[in-house]
């Protein structure tokens, strides 16, 4: 799962391993901008113009992804809790 894509001119990247230049490690889906080199958009804004119409546009297609991302992650703890304390409420149990 991933968004690779030019969004106002920029090569955007918006992947669960993110990774910027400077940075190093990123939170899943940080949008990146592919400029030779990769880079957060707080970086690579840091270094170039990029109007507040642009960044709004990449932080919403990045929010978007990491909604979805996350959503995923809570869902499948909230199983795996579920499924725990059905255990602890069957006899035998080894909590007990």
């Amino acid at each position: 799962m991933g968004y690779y894509g030019v969004i106002k001119g920029f090569d955007v990247k918006i992947e669960e391993e993110a990774f910027c230049e400077h940075c190093y490690e990123l939170e899943p889906f940080t949008p990146v901008i592919e400029d030779g080199a990769d880079y957060c958009l707080d970086c690579f804004a840091s270094g170039n113009d990029v109007s507040k119409d642009i960044r709004e546009q990449i932080e919403l297609e990045s929010a978007k992804m990491q909604l979805e991302y996350y959503t995923k992650k809570i869902n499948g703890l909230m199983k795996y809790i579920e499924s725990f304390e059905k255990c602890e409420h069957q006899e035998g149990f080894v909590g007990e």
